[in-house]
């Protein structure tokens, strides 16, 4: 049914974003395994986490050439994983721009047009301000569940297993905000 990557830096919420994947597919019946990688995360590097759903599947690792989805929570470490995807792939974009040291010590320049990239080798690409609407909504930290919120329209998952994986997994103060985040994203 479905292979997904998600590619950010640590502290985006990227491996709760994950679980919250697996746990919507599992609610919902589906075979589904995930992993993660994220010894980065500490000082900020790359993390990565890769979901199959729909199968069974003998490695949670998704062969290159056959991601389906790429949800990028930060810009170029989503073009990092450009050539992993299948062709007609999905790539849903956070606006959200982080500049690794290189860039930083103006070494190398942060790629311009990053959805221009996607959609020139042939992929679908939805452009989320994540981080805009977080703030909106009045809480910087949603930008991860407003992604989740985008990608769940593309997931034969009914919205109540959705629903539950959000309320297990995040803070128990921050479940509405979470929920109302998820549904809005749902109507981008």
């Amino acid at each position: 049914m479905a292979n997904i990557i998600f590619a950010g830096v640590g502290g985006q919420g990227l491996v709760l974003t994950t679980r919250v994947v697996v746990e919507a597919a599992f609610d919902a019946g589906l075979d589904v395994s995930g992993s993660d990688v994220y010894g980065l995360a500490q000082r900020g590097g790359t993390v990565w986490g890769m979901v199959r759903i729909g199968h069974k599947y003998f490695s949670p690792l998704v062969p290159k050439g056959q991601v389906d989805y790429l949800v990028a929570m930060e810009q170029l470490e989503g073009l990092r994983w450009l050539g992993h995807l299948a062709p007609k792939a999905k790539a849903i974009l956070n606006r959200y721009q982080a500049y690794p040291t290189p860039i930083l010590l103006e070494k190398e320049d942060y790629p311009e047009d990053i959805p221009g990239i996607f959609q020139k080798a042939g992929h679908q690409v939805q452009d989320i301000d994540a981080p805009g609407l977080a703030k909106e909504l009045g809480n910087i930290r949603l930008a991860n569940t407003i992604l989740v919120g985008a990608l769940s329209k593309h997931l034969e998952i009914p919205e109540e297993s959705w629903l539950k994986a959000i309320s297990a997994n995040v803070p128990p103060k921050t479940i509405d905000l979470n929920i109302k985040a998820f549904q809005e994203a749902r109507k981008l």
